[in-house]
């Protein structure tokens, strides 16, 4: 047997160990190292690469074991009266940290769909809203959809990678072609740029504003929602890195 198959066969127990350690059917090893399908997999690779890859598979069937052993400790402990008291305190505080969470989402899509029928009517309202990104675009009550091509795409980054590390607050808009210069109805062109228009003059330091702040409010409860996660998963303490 040649190194780079001796290394590939230890390649392919070493992802059967892991699989083990999860719960995972395993692989077929004599399927895997036999045949036709063995010696292209030979050619196809490199002894470095397996290398790197039995290194990296070491590596992770130990963080596995230690994953298994904060598992069974914090079942173990969930079984006494004060691991049951804890328990039920950190999901109701999970449950809570939760619903706050979506809350705050929603209480700030009605203030921003408020902000936006005010300024250019009802036929606006919200698309889309993250951490970075928010859409406005026109909605065809009649259809019951967006009208295609008919959004104000707004994005804001504190420190935008595209923007160098410096502030990102931007739209984009297209065109679809030729439209009629009178149209006045909701979902004609023309009225789609004269309510851009309206949008580009009114106080967009004010928006600016409302979704650094909405990010932030985000982030500080991601923050409170991975500690309590992370003493659920390990109320214990057990040192070792658990993360993914």
């Amino acid at each position: 047997m040649t190194r780079k198959e001796t290394l590939l066969r230890k390649k392919y127990e070493l992802q059967n160990t892991l699989r083990a350690l999860r719960g995972e059917e395993p692989l077929d090893l004599e399927s895997l190292t036999s045949g036709w399908q063995f010696r292209k997999a030979i050619e196809d690779t490199r002894e470095y690469c397996l290398k790197s890859a039995i290194e990296n598979l070491e590596k992770t069937i130990e963080e596995q074991k230690l994953k298994n052993e904060i598992k069974a400790s914090a079942d173990a402990f969930y079984m006494t009266a004060e691991g049951k008291e804890l328990k039920a305190a950190l999901e109701a505080e999970q449950a809570e940290l939760s619903n706050a969470f979506y809350s705050h989402e929603n209480k700030c899509r009605e203030e921003l769909k408020k902000f936006i029928k005010d300024l250019l009517g009802d036929h606006w309202t919200v698309k889309f809203l993250s951490d970075t990104a928010l859409d406005f675009s026109v909605w065809d009550a009649e259809k019951a959809d967006f009208v295609f091509g008919q959004s104000i795409e707004v994005r804001v980054e504190r420190n935008s990678f595209l923007s160098k590390g410096s502030e990102r607050f931007e739209t984009n808009v297209g065109t679809t072609g030729s439209f009629k210069l009178n149209g006045q109805n909701p979902g004609d062109r023309a009225r789609f740029y004269i309510d851009f228009g309206k949008f580009l003059s009114c106080d967009l330091d004010w928006l600016k504003n409302f979704m650094f702040d909405f990010r932030d409010h985000r982030e500080k409860l991601r923050g409170r929602i991975r500690e309590v996660n992370s003493r659920y998963e390990n109320p214990l303490g057990l040192q070792g890195n658990t993360d993914e």
